[in-house]
């Protein structure tokens, strides 16, 4: 019969969003893949077109014919030294101190999820095991243990997410877990404690680390979460849909006589494990459905009906791209009005996938209501995260931020991209970090409402246009931290004639300079300009250059002295004496990170 119970319906509707679940995740690493490249592609071309914008004021006044004091370029080795100098620094023990920290109020927050789930689990052991001894007592507390271990998964990702997004970390993080899980279950006389952890865990942690690949994690998390949405939408419409339709003509069944008896989904589903090894017998239901299930009042489907049930998939597909198009335009919103960073929306997607995915394992485990039981560990997350980071008694922003300007060679190469990106992270610790957009770093920096722009079809409002629309996105820029603490990337989306404009502008307007000069040379001279418009505008106790063995200092220094040549009397270097700028030599990336920050802040310090 066609008569469905309660909970069949809901098993009916909660079954298509598992298979949902694992559709989205495929679609989403493609079309991630293929969105970040049809970016990539759009701001190359965008960076190549003209708005009519005037040079810079800085190219226009006349230069002199000599240079005002005598420059040294003070070349810095990482040596162990000034390592351990490094090491010694303020902001570098403070960066760390302050990236722990939020790692413990993530990784705390993230507990509400193990310690709802383990509680329903040592619940439904209980009703079965009635403790009787103060032994047995103790042996219930330790399995209520064993069962927030099995269920910590996301306690694990949070913290090593918040200390890095480096994916082979991430990988290293759950392996430790699922040591721990192996080595606990040997103890306990080979309980299978791993595999019920892959039963439990297993899924909803594959798709986090796919999404935290280096290629896809700057929207892949906001594409998954739309994906999904699109996905179960459409099957969930789709079964509905059907159930509604057969309701309708019915009561349905099927013609054997065995399956006649049974309720409609427990027939098909016994019909489909049947026919499992025969192919034509799984055709026959599709394509010859009528042959098989017979509907006793066929003759109301009339020809609105038809219709309707025509249309149905057309309306589905509507509603799932609306509701999708809205997740994406509501995160773009709270990462535009500050009411989370994108370090927080990550952790967010985090948990809601394993509530997610435990809500259906739950589901079918053990029923409705423990399903239900399981969104309170998402609701514990949330309102610790809300309430420790309100502004009146959550995390501090720095005492003086300092704005840092990252001014680079645009290079290909992704290992050269790895230290750029620590050093903006560690960086935003103590204040935001500027720097001009490009096609290299776009896996790092592209931030939601940009990518919501881009979908939009409306990119190019992201590109600056002239002096007074930049000095307009810097007004809107709010000087503060995030609710977490974090300062934030600000790139600037310039045209083929603003950017140099753009760059001179920022100079003026930050505390420290940092110009990565790996790779430069002669036959990759785009930062020619730059050298030589920090050196007219900025002062050099403000500045560091950072090169590499693949940088030709001959050339880099024939470029500074050039520029020193004709500095401007406005510039503040035109003064007479000494003026040394500091060129940090980094040749591995182990130590480089703590040198360069080190650096950066004796640099700011000196702007104060």
């Amino acid at each position: 019969m066609s008569v469905i119970s309660g909970t069949d319906t809901l098993g009916v509707g909660i079954a298509p969003i598992l298979v949902g679940l694992l559709l989205a995740l495929p679609i989403t690493i493609t079309g991630t893949l293929v969105l970040i490249r049809t970016f990539r592609k759009q701001v190359a071309r965008s960076m190549q077109g003209t708005v009519g914008a005037v040079r810079p004021e800085a190219d226009k006044r006349p230069v002199q014919s000599r240079a005002f004091g005598d420059l040294q370029i003070k070349r810095i080795d990482v040596t162990n030294e000034r390592i351990r100098a490094a090491h010694a620094s303020p902001i570098v023990a403070a960066a760390r101190q302050r990236a722990w920290r939020l790692a413990a109020i993530f990784g705390l927050a993230a507990c509400a999820h193990p310690v709802v789930l383990a509680a329903i689990m040592s619940i439904k052991f209980l009703d079965s095991h009635k403790p009787r001894t103060q032994h047995q007592i103790g042996a219930y507390v330790l399995l209520y243990a064993v069962y927030f271990l099995q269920t910590a998964t996301p306690v694990t990702l949070a913290v090593a997410m918040i200390l890095t997004r480096q994916l082979r970390f991430l990988i290293v993080s759950v392996l430790a877990l699922i040591a721990a899980l192996w080595g606990l279950g040997w103890t306990l006389r080979g309980a299978d404690l791993v595999g019920l952890w892959v039963l439990i865990a297993g899924l909803p942690t594959g798709v986090v680390l796919l999404l935290n690949a280096r290629r896809v994690r700057a929207v892949g998390s906001i594409v998954f979460g739309a994906t999904l949405i699109f996905v179960c939408v459409i099957i969930i419409g789709h079964t509905y849909g059907a159930l509604l339709f057969a309701d309708f003509i019915g009561p349905v069944h099927f013609i054997r006589e065995d399956l006649a008896q049974l309720p409609f989904p427990t027939a098909v589903m016994r019909y489909l494990d049947e026919a499992t090894n025969v192919p034509e017998a799984i055709e026959m239901l599709f394509s010859d459905t009528w042959r098989l299930i017979r509907a006793d009042h066929a003759e109301r489907m009339t020809l609105g009906y038809k219709f309707l049930l025509v249309s149905l998939p057309i309306i589905t597909v509507l509603i799932g791209v609306s509701m999708g198009w809205l997740f994406i335009r509501w995160l773009a919103v709270r990462y535009l009005t500050r009411r989370a960073s994108d370090q927080m929306l990550t952790i967010d997607v985090l948990m809601a996938i394993f509530t997610f995915t435990s809500f259906l394992f739950f589901y079918f485990a053990f029923g409705l209501v423990a399903s239900i039981c399981t969104l309170a560990g998402f609701g514990g997350y949330k309102l610790y995260t809300y309430r420790l980071f309100r502004p009146s008694i959550g995390i501090s922003p720095a005492v003086g931020s300092f704005k840092l300007l990252l001014l680079r060679v645009f290079r290909s190469d992704r290992r050269g991209h790895l230290l750029v990106e620590k050093i903006m992270k560690s960086w935003r610790y103590f204040g935001p970090v500027r720097l001009i957009a490009g096609t290299d770093l776009v896996d790092s920096t592209i931030e939601p409402h940009e990518f919501f722009e881009f979908l939009s079809g409306r990119l190019s409002r992201s590109f600056v246009k002239n002096r007074e629309d930049l000095e307009h996105r810097l007004l809107k820029h709010k000087p503060g931290p995030d609710p977490d603490g974090l300062y934030r990337i600000e790139d600037f989306f310039c045209h083929l004639d603003t950017w140099q404009m753009t760059v001179a502008y920022l100079a003026r307007h930050v505390d420290v300079v940092l110009m990565d000069l790996r790779g430069f040379s002669s036959a990759r001279r785009g930062c020619t300009f730059e050298i030589g418009m920090l050196l007219h505008s900025v002062s050099v106790n403000r500045v560091v250059l950072m090169a590499d063995n693949a940088t030709d200092y001959a050339y880099l220094e024939e470029t500074l002295r050039l520029a020193w040549s004709t500095l401007p009397d406005t510039s503040p270097n035109a003064r007479a004496g000494q003026h040394q700028i500091c060129l940090l030599q980094v040749s591995s990336q182990h130590h480089a990170l703590d040198c360069t920050l080190g650096l950066l802040w004796e640099k700011a310090q000196q702007s104060v």
